[in-house]
C-alpha cells in the first residue's frame, strides 16, 4: 500500500528528487530505486497475492484443520489492520463536492502543506522539480494551508474550484 501511495499518488520522481534535496546529491542507485518502486515491487506484490489466492488452504494443527470460527477470527484480525485505508479514503472522497472523478482527484493530491519546513530547503526542492518540469511546491503557512496572499495554492485548490463549479 505504501509503495503504491508513494509511486502512483505522490510520484516516484518527486520522491527521488526530495531524497536528492535531503542528501545534497543524487542518491546512489537512482534508477534502481525507480525501477524497484515502479516496476519490481508492484509486480512482486501482485504475483505473491495471486499465488496466495491460488494455493490457499486452511490452517492445520497436528494434521487437523482448525475450526471455522477460529479461522474467521484470524481473517478478521488480518483485515482489521488494512480495512481502515479504504474506509477513510471513502469518507474523504465523500466529503468533497462535485463529480466522483474530481472528488477522487482532489483526495489523491498531496496537501499543499506537504513541503520542506525551511525556505532554503523549499528552494532546493523547487530547483530540482523545475529541472524535471514538475510543478513547484508553494509557500504555505503550515497551520492555515494558505499562501502569503491568503489564497489556497496548488493543484488541490484548482481541483476543488473545478469540483465546486461542476456542482
Amino acid at each position: 500500500v505504501e509503495c503504491a501511495a508513494v509511486v502512483y499518488v505522490y510520484g516516484a520522481e518527486k520522491m527521488l528528487l526530495q531524497i536528492e534535496a535531503m542528501l545534497g546529491k543524487r542518491p546512489f542507485g537512482y534508477r534502481w530505486w525507480w525501477c524497484t518502486w515502479c516496476i519490481t515491487a508492484p509486480l512482486a506484490i501482485f504475483f505473491i497475492f495471486i499465488l496466495n489466492m491460488v494455493f490457499y488452504k486452511s490452517m492445520e494443527i497436528d494434521g487437523k484443520p482448525i475450526p471455522g470460527w477460529a479461522e474467521a477470527i484470524g481473517w478478521m484480525m488480518a483485515i482489521s489492520s488494512i480495512i481502515c485505508i479504504p474506509l477513510f479514503a471513502f469518507v474523504e472522497i465523500k466529503k468533497q463536492k462535485g463529480p466522483w472523478r474530481h472528488r477522487f482527484a482532489v483526495v489523491c493530491q498531496p496537501s499543499p502543506q506537504f513541503r520542506p519546513h525551511s525556505q532554503q530547503d523549499l528552494d532546493t526542492v523547487n530547483k530540482l522539480f523545475e529541472s524535471k518540469d514538475l510543478p513547484r511546491l508553494g509557500e504555505v503557512h503550515l497551520h492555515t494551508g494558505e499562501s502569503k496572499e491568503g489564497v489556497q495554492i496548488g493543484r488541490v485548490a484548482e481541483l476543488q474550484e473545478a469540483s465546486e463549479a461542476a456542482a
